[in-house]
């Protein structure tokens, strides 16, 4: 290794993504080790963060802040190839312990560990309550959950991941199942959780499911208030589309 690549490369990232003005930053201040970056990515003008540093980068989608955020949580292994290992975690998580702590944890011997949602027993009723809660147009949700039931429908009876705090692994193989995993919430609905369960059962590889409540553990609590607004991120993306176009056409009248 050259002595640019030795200044350049380190070994682990912690990252965050706020795209689209939907809620506060969750600016904490966590203790890491020299080899470990804090990156926040944001397309917003107006962040800043004594603790992290602030990667701004345009909404991949301009109009889908969702999918724009999810590109960038679901692909950081090959976004940040120049890392090792990778901890994701959701704005909205407060991390209490060392992160580097928390890595050395999670991918002791493993490529990928996440938690199971606490509170859903399957991914079936998963696919409910997103459905219930209006946070995809019903027909890209419907559809997704037939071609799951006609090509493997055992998936629909397992407990759906938790997908807030990802580590990672950032190996040939994560970066494969990440980008079949991004296909589906490109394909399918915005709500990664939906398709995770599929996508691994596509593949063999080293899992851990961690054992803690989503709602907080000995390392972490969630939700912290970001006062997020609810309207921007939730609905049918067809349906405000058509009422839009349809408020706009009766004022041009």
């Amino acid at each position: 290794m050259d002595k640019k690549s030795e200044n350049s490369v380190k070994r682990r990232v912690i990252y965050t993504v706020l795209i689209g003005d939907y809620e506060d930053f969750v600016d904490s201040d966590l203790v890491t080790c020299a080899d470990t970056d804090l990156i926040c990515f944001t397309d917003s003008e107006e962040l800043t963060s004594n603790n992290w540093e602030v990667r701004r980068v345009a909404a991949r989608f301009p109009g889908d802040s969702i999918r724009s955020s999810r590109y960038l949580k679901i692909m950081g292994p090959v976004i940040l190839d120049d890392y090792e290992e990778s901890l994701y975690i959701d704005n909205s998580v407060l991390l209490t312990a060392p992160p580097d702590q928390l890595l050395d944890q999670f991918l002791d011997g493993v490529e990928f560990a996440l938690p199971h949602h606490s509170f859903r027993t399957s991914v079936a009723a998963e696919f409910d309550a997103v459905d219930s809660a209006g946070f995809d147009d019903p027909s890209r949700i419907y559809e997704q959950m037939l071609h799951y039931l006609n090509s493997n429908p055992d998936v629909m009876d397992e407990k759906p991941y938790s997908c807030g705090i990802l580590a990672r692994r950032h190996s040939p193989l994560i970066k494969e199942v990440m980008t079949r995993w991004w296909e589906h919430v490109l394909r399918y609905s915005r709500r990664d959780q939906l398709s995770l369960n599929y996508v691994l059962n596509e593949f063999e590889m080293n899992l851990k499911v961690l054992d803690v409540d989503i709602r907080g553990s000995d390392f972490h609590q969630w939700p912290v208030n970001t006062n997020r607004n609810h309207s921007l991120i939730k609905g049918s993306t067809a349906t405000r589309l058509r009422f839009s176009l349809l408020g706009a056409q009766r004022k041009s009248i």
